[in-house]
């Protein structure tokens, strides 16, 4: 079949521009109800349905956010390019390491101690995930499915997740605790455990001027960043949108015409 060229990319300029518009209309929707600030997250009240009502402010783009980033530190660039080349060796060094124990025979939320050549409850150097991808959450909190992996468990778990995966940072959010949230986007493959087709893995780092992370999670196609960040401005959480890739918000688009526009959703209920 014959392809003129010029009207395709045409075509696929015109289906862009569409999307971010739509988009923007669903992501600012409400934010005057809310008492949005245009140019954050932030909310006055909280959303009283589920329709997403998240203000992106203009100009958010990743090349800021990775701009922004650098400013605070410049070994967030080193991360970034850790995570992005897929060098798991590197990316280790950036994270906080936590002294949590193995687990005993009948398993727990760490490998097992006769896996790792320790006694039972021996404390070992981890670094947790959060399995349901429950990020971002405010500082000093950890998960409710938090699995807590060695060094080589860790280095397995992201070699799975980044080889071959072209790892592109696709959104950086900062919330008002200070702490920040990376997200990076990934070529979709099925988790070989769950059967998810996982997208992304993100990052949550206590503070923007140290390049330290502290935990991670995967996130899967039927969700994005923004699931979680409605459900924490609903407890009062707030954030900045440093950078978000034209990606997830077409991801994100897709997300919430399939979960808010379809018939299904919008069907009368039954009796």
């Amino acid at each position: 079949m014959n392809r003129n060229p010029k009207a395709s990319t045409l075509l696929s300029v015109a289906m862009l521009v569409a999307a971010g518009i739509a988009l923007a209309g669903i992501l600012r929707s409400g934010d005057t109800a809310m008492g949005a600030n245009p140019q954050t997250m932030s909310s006055t009240n909280a959303p009283v349905g589920p329709t997403p009502t998240i203000a992106v402010p203009l100009g958010a783009s990743i090349a800021n956010a990775r701009t922004q980033l650098a400013q605070q530190n410049p070994g967030w660039a080193d991360f970034i390019a850790a995570v992005e080349t897929a060098n798991v060796q590197q990316v280790v060094r950036f994270l906080d390491w936590q002294s949590h124990s193995c687990a005993g025979p009948k398993g727990g939320d760490a490998p097992l101690c006769s896996s790792l050549g320790a006694a039972v409850g021996t404390s070992i150097a981890m670094f947790p995930e959060d399995d349901r991808g429950a990020l971002p959450l405010p500082k000093d909190q950890l998960g409710e499915a938090m699995f807590y992996r060695d060094r080589t468990s860790l280095e397995t778990s992201l070699t799975q997740l980044l080889s071959g995966r072209h790892p592109t940072l696709e959104l950086v959010l900062q919330g008002n605790d200070n702490q920040l949230y990376l997200s990076f986007s990934l070529d979709a493959e099925q988790n070989p455990v769950s059967g998810a087709p996982v997208v992304s893995v993100s990052f949550r780092a206590p503070d923007p001027k140290t390049p330290t992370v502290r935990v991670f999670a995967e996130g899967v196609q039927s969700t994005t960043p923004f699931e979680v960040v409605r459900g924490q401005q609903r407890q009062g959480y707030t954030f900045d949108i440093w950078g978000i890739s034209d990606q997830l918000r077409s991801r994100e688009l897709a997300v919430h015409q399939e979960r808010y526009d379809s018939p299904a959703h919008n069907a009368p209920p039954t009796r």
